[in-house]
């Protein structure tokens, strides 16, 4: 896959209390991770990427152009932090490869008639058997 480097100024994180596990930690510690990308102004991914982000994450996207993604998967806030950006980057690198364009072929001539043959075959071994 393709190493992206997201620009700082695009990305906003904030930190609430998590859920789950860790005891005591989790009632007096932030340690889930909020990151808010600026999808709208970013300058990582051209037009079309955008648009392939959109049909494949769209519903990440609100109504101000900002990607929304939460992680509470780890009892560190960096942790966590790292995890938000990993979901981001994974993201970004699907929506950056183009789908390759199907172009139509015909089935060789050696095909159709191994197929016509077969078909040519069953139909003899059926006919065959109501002969009675």
């Amino acid at each position: 896959m393709i190493k992206i480097q997201i620009p700082e100024n695009e990305l906003e994180f904030t930190f609430a209390r998590s859920s789950g596990s860790g005891g005591q930690n989790v009632n007096k510690v932030n340690t889930k991770a909020n990151l808010h990308w600026k999808f709208d102004a970013t300058i990582l991914l051209d037009p079309e990427a955008k648009q392939r982000f959109l049909n494949l994450y769209g519903n990440f996207v609100n109504e101000e152009g900002k990607v929304f993604l939460s992680s509470q998967k780890f009892r560190s806030q960096k942790a966590n932090m790292d995890d938000c950006l990993e979901k981001l980057t994974h993201m970004i690198q699907i929506a950056l490869i183009r789908p390759k364009i199907r172009r139509k072929t015909k089935p060789k001539r050696s095909a159709i008639e191994k197929r016509l043959k077969s078909k040519k075959l069953h139909s003899e071994k059926k006919k065959m058997r109501s002969d009675y």
